[in-house]
């Protein structure tokens, strides 16, 4: 649908003319016809982001675009107030002690929700999620993956890298997954690749406020694809085409932290005005 059409429709009984969603598309994908409505222009399927800003802002609800109407988006504003999105930020912290307990797999459908409204590169849309929403599931994946390093060979690649974290698996302690009882592996097509990044920032704060442990995980991603690249395809169904993006581990925290950080101060330039 986003790549071979914008089935725009204009209902003329609504419109204003106001040539808002025009003058908002710097792609150029839209234009006026000869009766001052907006239309499709020469090139507009080629143009075309579908960031679909110009049903957004239109003032009459007149306009609906890659079959998408007005009527089924949700109204603008109720935003949070700042000081407590600001106060969600500074409090964010790595979890690495999870209880063994599965979270609500609603309150996973919510939170995984979130990635649909995360901006990507030119809104190509290219994420896939593959998600382990069982503690169970994780088991056998941790077995599988803690069986595969004890296993590599002393001249591999990948045993100097995890070489650390054989005594720890040895001893029945967690180094790659932290005991954690779900995980969210983000991917995207090679040329988006900081989409992930973006994805997971937003699942994490949602997660963050809503009582959900995470931690960014880059041992999973490293063992993944150093040591069980078969997951990759057998067990996270990654599509033909995406490579692995990042790791994130999520659960319900077995600890509870009493104060927010007070990280270092970072150094703030504000750029001199050109000469």
């Amino acid at each position: 649908m986003y790549y071979d059409c914008m089935n725009l429709k204009i209902d003329k009984n609504k419109c204003i003319r106001c040539h808002a969603c025009v003058k908002e598309c710097v792609y150029m994908a839209l234009a006026t016809d000869e009766s001052g409505f907006p239309a499709e222009a020469a090139n507009g399927i080629q143009n075309c982001s579908h960031c679909q800003h110009c049903m957004m802002i239109c003032p009459a609800a007149a306009l609906s675009i890659d079959g998408i109407t007005p009527e089924q988006c949700s109204p603008a504003g109720n935003e949070p107030d700042p000081q407590q999105l600001l106060s969600l930020i500074r409090n964010r912290r790595s979890f690495r002690f999870y209880k063994r307990e599965n979270i609500d797999k609603e309150v996973i459908a919510s939170l995984l929700d979130s990635i649909r409204y995360s901006p990507t590169g030119m809104n190509r849309r290219a994420l896939h999620l593959s998600v382990i929403d069982d503690y169970t599931v994780m088991d056998s994946v941790r077995d599988y993956v803690n069986n595969k390093i004890l296993a590599l060979p002393k001249d591999s690649a990948a045993y100097s890298v995890f070489e650390a974290s054989m005594s720890a698996i040895r001893e029945g302690r967690d180094p790659i997954f932290r005991h954690a009882p779900h995980l969210l592996l983000v991917s995207t097509r090679e040329y988006v690749g900081v989409d992930p990044f973006i994805a997971l920032s937003y699942f994490e704060l949602l997660a963050q406020a809503s009582g959900v442990a995470t931690v960014w995980c880059g041992r999973a991603h490293a063992v993944f694809e150093m040591v069980t690249p078969e997951l990759l395809k057998n067990t996270f169904y990654i599509p033909e085409g995406h490579v692995p993006g990042y790791v994130m581990l999520f659960g319900t925290p077995a600890i509870s932290f009493k104060r927010g950080p007070v990280p270092p101060v970072v150094p703030i330039k504000i750029a001199a005005r050109p000469n």
